[in-house]
């Protein structure tokens, strides 16, 4: 495996440059990676386990027209086109005041669509912020329906337990005089129990949180917070928009993801059109993520909000 480990602010992100030039990102984790822990997958042919590092996207993006590849999964914004397609074209390394920024450069020559994905940390604080850059450089206008700002695969890879009895997700439920009410939830209280063996995870369930208008904290406040309580891992995030915002979790071969981004088609029937000089930036997203108590990880999330309102 051609692999490109980041370790910057006790965070570990570790991508894969793959045979036909594709960009996976395999951790992203306040752990170390370990190349054992990733998910095997059920080969149909053969009836065996199979290392699938495919589905490990970063980046989902929609474009009007195009079909999506293998099988619809629900409302779930995985295997989408181009984002399937979409082929590395140079990975920077950078450093700017604020600390390393990493930008990952992507095209589809199909439908002439560019991207680039921008990591921004910040000195001294175990939270990155993530937002995604989309440019049409072909000969027609393309419909942008959907991108992420961010999306990981394998959120559930880290401990030997089931998910059913290690994962938790934090939602913050919101609305007049019932402000900033945290509940915590296991998986199958949400309908995402296990019903299957692990190298088999498709089901078209997913969880999840969206907004629709500009009041962006009616009944949520635009973040989220993922535990697991067996390693003491632990994910935070915020999108940082008062407009349409989105988070899902879900199911799909080699295991579950997260994703987070701003407004879409299908949920708030958001659509740009790409072309003569019309790029598109989306909604940014932060992360900040911990290793033992999830407090740790709201501190460092407090931590990256001072730094951006500094900024």
């Amino acid at each position: 495996m051609d692999l490109i480990q980041i370790d910057e602010n006790g965070l570990h992100l570790v991508f894969e440059k793959t045979e036909d030039f594709g960009c996976k990102l395999l951790h992203f984790s306040a752990l170390p990676f370990d190349e054992r822990s990733l998910l095997h997958v059920h080969d149909r042919e053969t009836g065996g386990l199979r290392l699938n590092t495919e589905r490990y996207n970063f980046l989902e993006i929609m474009i009007s027209g195009q079909n999506r590849p293998g099988e619809r999964h629900g409302n779930k914004y995985i295997s989408t086109s181009p984002g399937d397609r979409m082929k590395l074209v140079y990975f920077a390394d950078k450093h700017n005041e604020f600390g390393r920024k990493l930008e990952i450069h992507m095209e589809d020559k199909i439908c002439g669509i560019e991207t680039i994905s921008h990591m921004q940390f910040y000195n001294g604080i175990q939270a990155v912020r993530c937002w995604t850059d989309v440019k049409n450089v072909g000969t027609e206008p393309q419909g942008l329906e959907y991108v992420s700002s961010f999306a990981l695969t394998g959120i559930e890879k880290e401990g030997m337990l089931s998910t059913d009895d290690k994962m938790r997700v934090w939602y913050p439920h919101n609305g007049w005089q019932r402000e900033m009410q945290w509940e915590s939830y296991t998986f199958p209280q949400l309908g995402l129990a296990r019903c299957q063996p692990e190298e088999i995870q498709r089901s078209s369930k997913v969880i999840g949180a969206t907004n629709i208008g500009n009041w962006s904290t009616k009944e949520y406040l635009p973040m989220g917070l993922l535990e697991n309580t067996e390693t003491g891992s632990n994910l935070f995030w915020q999108i940082e928009h008062n407009g349409p915002w989105e988070w899902e979790i879900g199911e799909d071969d080699p295991g579950l993801h997260i994703s987070a981004f701003g407004p879409e088609y299908q949920d708030h029937h958001w659509y740009t059109e790409l072309g003569e000089g019309h790029d598109f930036e989306s909604v940014p997203v932060s992360f900040a993520i911990s290793a033992g108590d999830w407090q740790q990880s709201v501190a460092e999330m407090t931590l990256q909000r001072r730094a951006l309102r500094a900024a």
